[in-house]
């Protein structure tokens, strides 16, 4: 969405992340036209709940992150749990509110009918051809064109013919249901020609064609920051090594002692990458520093999460009999003891 803001510059998504305000809280404004401060959990005067607010938040979240990937107004509809004439109500107002991002969307699908590709902010394209098909393809059913072996072409089909699949395509273009369609291309049949509809490849590579920019602008960024974080002299002096990236995060390994500051420069050079095509929006980075494992996290609450299901301590027990059972059972019965890799491993004990 931060990408989204900075390539369509659309004043409204600038202005939430410049105020640090919630992205979808402001959607949802937009969206149903309220309040701010009616789209979150918590009303910021009075911390009451506001269930509701969630809701609506939640939905205004699967509309932006839905519309900006791909989504279709019928999977949109089926995901709200509405219908289709609701969905598309609330489509026209995420656009009617982010005049920025219709206008690059818009952009966008003219630039892939167009020449058949989209590019990111960095200009590496993406190609999409079903972008650039004709909505009707008429064609004779019997080929009219008969191979010249002296001249290695084909004869044109006769002018009768074109005509005749000009004047269906004519009409096609001017029909609005898809009844009327539907007889139209059954008179060509009998006429002798075969139509092909490519409305749905031409719709989802429309849809398509914005996901590709905003991703591939967020693929070229990561990958620059790759390139940075490799070249940075403090970084190299401070030991840090890259290791992979998962999405737009990068993980990576230095000395215990030098952590700290490597959480912070880390955190510069992505930025900075960030900024190099896309500095209309304030960017920011999060350290994650792990002394004792990245995987720790992702272990509690996998262990947690099948405690939830079972609320039986001994079905633990036998699911993650490699681990330690005190641990496990602060684990899961008290969540304020902080448990790590050592503890599951070794128990509380370890430690004293």
């Amino acid at each position: 969405m931060r990408i989204l803001a900075s390539l369509a510059n659309d004043k409204q998504m600038i202005s939430a992340y410049e105020t640090k305000r919630d992205i979808y809280a402001t959607v949802a404004s937009l969206v149903y036209k309220n309040n701010y401060e009616d789209n979150l959990e918590f009303n910021p005067i009075t911390g009451e709940k506001q269930p509701e607010g969630k809701n609506r938040r939640s939905s205004a979240k699967t509309v932006a992150l839905g519309l900006n990937y791909g989504m279709s107004v019928n999977t949109l509809a089926e995901r709200l749990g509405e219908s289709i004439e609701e969905a598309q109500k609330v489509v026209d107002g995420y656009y009617g509110g982010l005049t920025g991002v219709k206008k690059y969307t818009e952009e966008s699908q003219k630039m892939l009918k167009k020449l058949g590709y989209v590019t990111d902010a960095f200009g590496r394209r993406r190609h999409i051809p079903d972008g650039a098909l004709e909505e009707y393809e008429i064609k004779p059913i019997k080929s009219q064109e008969l191979f010249n072996p002296f001249l290695n072409t084909k004869d044109r089909t006769d002018n009768k013919t074109l005509k005749l699949i000009e004047s269906y395509k004519d009409k096609l273009s001017k029909t609005k249901w898809k009844r009327d369609k539907d007889l139209i291309i059954s008179q060509a049949e009998k006429d002798g020609l075969k139509v092909k509809n490519n409305s749905l490849f031409i719709s989802r590579a429309l849809r398509q064609c914005l996901n590709a920019r905003i991703q591939g602008s967020a693929g070229s960024m990561t990958k620059l920051a790759m390139i940075m974080i490799h070249n940075d002299k403090e970084l190299n002096d401070l030991g840090f090594k890259l290791l992979i990236t998962v999405h737009d995060e990068v993980l990576g390994e230095a000395p215990i002692e030098n952590s700290e500051r490597v959480g912070e420069r880390l955190c510069e050079v992505m930025v900075q990458a960030a900024k190099v095509k896309c500095d209309s929006v304030p960017w920011k980075c999060d350290p994650y520093i792990c002394a004792d494992g990245w995987y720790e996290d992702e272990l509690c609450a996998e262990i947690l999460k099948d405690y939830d299901k079972s609320k039986d301590i001994e079905d633990i027990y036998n699911k993650y009999s490699y681990l330690n059972k005190d641990s496990l059972k602060l684990l899961c019965c008290d969540n304020d003891y902080k448990i790590t890799r050592d503890s599951l491993k070794n128990g509380p004990r370890y430690y004293e």
